[in-house]
């Protein structure tokens, strides 16, 4: 997910929401 490059802190929390995560 775009997220997890332009915030690699969140990679975790993107892992698990993906896209969910932006928001």
């Amino acid at each position: 997910s775009l997220v997890s490059i332009l915030y690699p802190s969140y990679r975790l929390t993107v892992d698990n929401n993906e896209d969910k995560a932006i928001a």
